[in-house]
């Protein structure tokens, strides 16, 4: 069996791609069909597994290759023992955890975990590449769909290869890959120069999408049961296109709405600060609406020595990537990579705090955004400890690497007022109390 590398095949940067992947929970199903288009975007799940630990180790192994840490020949290697191991291996029972039916299938074997491996890696590379082209959009507005023109591409994907349409076109809900079982289609993005230079078509996708029932066996009764399928018309005298029954969604753009469900909504029309809204000082917080302060740590030997003291406060264990923490605004992810930005100044000595960074990210006082000199927005999460002589500001940066922890920095409570400034969009219920008494 050959390596394969998709990084390499697909040509995109792995953060958005383990991003994506990383943002899905674990949800146990007996048969794929229980999950439906959208909630395949959100979930991670492998029909009959009804393990949580199982799960979780072929999980993080799929983890492992999106990052383009092992090849498929790594992947299946490292797994297929884990599994054999704790009795997941070869034709056996499993058993439905909400009825208790047990039925004999297959479970695990060299052929699935392949499919388990492609499916992921694939769809998490698709899903990352949509939403990076949805920044690009502004200079590339349209997108061209890809197809591996082999022996092994069905004919229907074989057909849409080459056809170009604008990025917002909602066909792209439909036809995004990937649009089966070991589909290895790709989206490209074309410039308006580009699509001049080739002397290339854009179509459009208005009025062309269709729907269809189509048969879905059901592997517990082998009965069928009729599922609707989305599809397009292939120009204007075309075949109509039907991805496979539950590929009709585009994982990306489900990825791109839940997050940007999260970002803030300011209430000003500008931004301002605290003392243009009229609010009181950190300074006079009273010591009951201050935070527990967890305590400082000492000061680091090393700059090495800092980021390992900042990483064990964080929560990183062993070898995780990123860290997902829940904040009023939804969820921020810290990345491993980018710990050492957050402690590179030793007179700073920032890694003393790094256990009230949790604490002002999961219940800060204020979050504030604010437009900083490079463009882009940053969300300034702000919290006041009682019994310590500090405030801490954690700020997190929104690009195209998502909402990310991105470094933090203590002042004195009077000091911190100078961080309050931009858009106010959120603060604490029992400080968002005294705010409205002062006004």
């Amino acid at each position: 069996m050959p390596d394969v590398d998709l990084s390499h095949a697909i040509g995109l940067p792995p953060r958005e791609a383990i991003q994506y992947f990383e943002s899905k929970g674990l949800k146990i199903s007996f048969r794929w069909q229980e999950r439906w288009r959208e909630a395949h975007a959100r979930a991670f799940t492998v029909a009959g597994v009804a393990r949580l630990d199982l799960l979780a180790d072929i999980r993080a192994a799929v983890a492992d290759a999106v990052a383009g840490e092992v090849s498929q020949r790594e992947f299946l290697n490292r797994l297929a023992p884990v599994l054999r191991k704790k009795g997941w291996w070869g034709p056996g029972e499993m058993t439905d955890p909400r009825t208790g039916e047990v039925r004999v299938g297959p479970r695990g074997c060299p052929a699935r975990l392949n499919l388990i491996y492609r499916q992921n890696v694939q769809g998490a590379f698709n899903a990352g590449r949509y939403r990076e082209q949805m920044d690009m959009a502004g200079s590339a507005p349209y997108l061209r769909y890809v197809a591996i023109r082999d022996q092994k591409t069905r004919p229907s994907h074989a057909a849409l290869h080459g056809r170009i349409y604008r990025a917002d076109d909602p066909v792209w809900d439909v036809i995004y890959p990937p649009n089966g079982w070991n589909c290895r289609c790709r989206v490209e993005s074309l410039s308006e120069r580009a699509l001049e230079r080739r002397g290339l078509t854009v179509e459009s996708g208005k009025g062309t999408l269709r729907e269809k029932l189509v048969p879905v066996r059901d592997p517990r009764t082998g009965e069928q049961e009729m599922r609707a399928v989305k599809g397009c018309r292939l120009g204007p005298d075309g075949p109509d296109f039907f991805p496979d029954a539950g590929f009709d969604y585009n994982p990306g753009r489900t990825f791109l709405r839940d997050m940007l469900a999260d970002m803030p909504s300011p209430p000003q029309t500008a931004g301002t600060n605290w003392r243009e809204l009229g609010l009181p000082s950190f300074r006079d917080m009273p010591d009951a609406d201050k935070l527990p302060a967890p305590g400082e740590l000492p000061m680091s030997e090393s700059r090495e020595a800092a980021e390992k003291l900042l990483a064990e406060a964080l929560g990183f264990s062993g070898g995780e990537r990123l860290r997902v923490v829940t904040t009023p605004l939804g969820r921020r992810t810290i990345w491993r990579d980018l710990l050492p930005h957050m402690v590179e100044k030793e007179r700073d000595a920032r890694e003393r705090f790094a256990r009230h960074v949790l604490p002002t990210l999961e219940q800060p006082h204020e979050i504030w955004l604010k437009m900083h000199a490079d463009g882009k927005l940053r969300e300034n999460y702000l919290a006041v400890f009682r019994g310590s002589r500090y405030s801490l500001l954690v700020v997190v940066r929104i690009n195209r690497d998502g909402s990310l922890v991105w470094n933090m920095m203590q002042r004195e409570p009077k000091g911190a007022d100078k961080w309050r400034e931009g858009w106010l969009v959120y603060s604490a219920p029992a400080w968002a109390k005294k705010e409205e008494g002062k006004n």
